[in-house]
C-alpha cells in the first residue's frame, strides 16, 4: 500500500476523486441560488459544472498520470 501512496501521481488522483464531487456539489448549490434569484450568472455556472469541471478533471488525470500506467490489456 505504501508503494501506491508514494507514487507522484497519487496526490493528483486523490485531488480529482475528492475535489470533483465536492466542486460539483458546490456549483450545483450556487447554481440553485442563482436560479432562484433569476441572476444572469446562473447559465455560466451551470455550464462550468456540466462541461468545464469534468473536462478539467480529465485533463489533470491525463497529463499527470504516467504514460507507463497500463489502462487496459488486449486479450491474446
Amino acid at each position: 500500500m505504501s508503494e501506491v501512496v508514494s507514487q507522484p501521481w497519487f496526490g493528483w488522483v486523490v485531488l480529482v476523486v475528492v475535489g470533483l464531487p465536492v466542486a460539483s456539489i458546490i456549483l450545483t448549490e450556487v447554481n440553485a441560488v442563482l436560479v432562484r434569484r433569476e441572476s444572469s450568472m446562473a447559465r455560466p455556472v451551470q455550464l462550468m459544472r456540466i462541461y468545464i469541471l469534468p473536462v478539467g478533471a480529465l485533463l489533470v488525470l491525463l497529463t499527470q498520470l504516467p504514460s507507463s500506467l497500463v489502462w487496459a490489456r488486449a486479450p491474446g
